[in-house]
């Protein structure tokens, strides 16, 4: 699965999250909802060549002693199950977390080995069996407590996958060395019975998360463009989960897309406010400042939005013209230069450069930048409308007409 991700253009050391996601790890509003596969599918996932080395390099030290200890199918289903019961760990503890790699099932592997040294019946001197069982429990224990330091190890995966191949293997333990039918006859009824646990287990956890399935739904039927049918589910969602930034911010987009300005900008504070610094959150507050003419506010939402991404020009045309409806030109002209700068072939950048220049009485700045609109749209008439306005104010007549009777021409082979 490492080297197919790699191939189709995932980063082979560091993938981002959307690309784990895409490629099947656990996301809890989609794993949640109806993506239960990927509780699976996670386990064969990895987040880079690194995690993938360490990960293959403790299934093969241990995977050696499990699958002599257990029978190659008992081995198989140990490492499945465990997977998923770390996943499903995983899911409950941080429902807005994405998860990916085998950890979940070699801490499984672990917990079997485990259980089967400790209460299995063993042909092999007991000082053996200790020696091999200290090992186990420190790879174990050190790699718990390190999980437990670092902050980006999902440590519930392990505990989940370590739980479960304690039970599992506890339950095959007195029957390792037992004749072929007895333990396949075992096999079959512990994971019948394992298979039912974790069922159940995932069911408990969706019922734990359901407002957050219900947020799912309804971010996807605003997505659809059914906003009537999503308002009402927001509503009932922000009562009841006040505090979750995601449920104020969805109900501030459908009131946006409603035109319904002034009920969403309580809900998009409320977002902002209650939630770590987003750019596109922040965006949206700006314009909804727009759109209620409080043109202060736009400016401070979007002078934020330009802070976390400085290297995109939406944020600078947003504040730029924030500015110029506070009739800041010149301040104004500065975040356009700005955009200009980070986006050579936007001609929307050009244009509202233009204008601020127009209104600065910087006419030449602005013949310049409506110069460089018409260069990129050369069939669009607006652009030569700019650069009429630019040479009228000049004093530049000849010019000017030139160039609104091309704006002409151009609307009238538009019609």
């Amino acid at each position: 699965m490492f080297l197919v991700m790699v191939l189709r253009g995932v980063p082979w050391m560091n993938p981002t999250s959307e690309q784990l996601v895409r490629w099947g790890a656990s996301f809890g509003p989609l794993t949640l909802q109806h993506d239960w596969w990927r509780l699976l599918a996670a386990t064969f996932i990895h987040i880079g060549i690194v995690h993938l080395a360490l990960n293959m390099w403790c299934l093969w030290e241990l995977g050696k002693l499990a699958e002599t200890l257990f029978d190659k199918w008992s081995f198989l289903l140990i490492y499945l199950l465990s997977g998923i019961a770390g996943e499903i760990t995983s899911v409950g503890w941080n429902a807005h977390g994405v998860s990916a790699g085998a950890s979940g099932a070699i801490f499984g592997l672990t917990g079997a080995l485990i259980a089967a040294l400790k209460i299995g019946k063993l042909p092999v001197p007991r000082e053996q069996v200790k020696e091999t069982l200290r090992s186990v429990l420190l790879f174990a224990g050190y790699n718990l407590v390190y999980g437990a330091i670092k902050s980006n190890i999902d440590n519930a995966a392990h505990l989940g996958g370590l739980v479960a191949g304690l039970i599992i293997g506890a339950s095959l333990s007195q029957h390792l060395i037992s004749g072929p039918e007895v333990r396949a006859r075992l096999r079959f009824f512990v994971f019948i019975g394992a298979a039912a646990l974790l069922t159940t287990s995932f069911m408990l956890v969706r019922r734990h998360h359901g407002p957050l399935i219900r947020l799912a739904e309804a971010a996807d039927t605003l997505q659809r463009g059914e906003i009537d049918r999503a308002l009402p589910q927001l509503q009932d969602l922000a009562r009841s989960m006040p505090n979750d930034a995601g449920v104020h911010d969805l109900l501030g987009r459908a009131y946006v897309e409603k035109k319904q300005f002034d009920k969403a900008l309580p809900e998009l504070q409320r977002a902002a406010q209650l939630g770590p610094p987003n750019s596109a959150l922040l965006y949206r507050l700006g314009w909804t400042y727009m759109a209620l003419h409080r043109f202060e506010d736009a400016q401070k939402s979007f002078a934020e939005v330009v802070r976390l991404t400085p290297n995109e020009e939406g944020g600078y045309i947003s504040l730029g013209i924030a500015q110029e409806n506070l009739q800041r030109h010149d301040d104004a002209i500065v975040s356009f230069r700005k955009a200009t700068e980070l986006a050579p072939l936007s001609p929307q950048a050009y244009y509202d450069l233009g204008l601020a220049c127009v209104f600065a009485h910087r006419f030449d700045e602005a013949i310049a930048a409506f110069k460089e609109v018409v260069r990129l749209k050369p069939r669009e008439a607006d652009g030569y409308i700019g650069l009429g306005n630019a040479y009228l104010n000049k004093g530049m007549r000849q010019e000017a007409a030139e160039a609104f009777r091309t704006a002409a021409d151009l609307k009238q082979k538009g019609r």
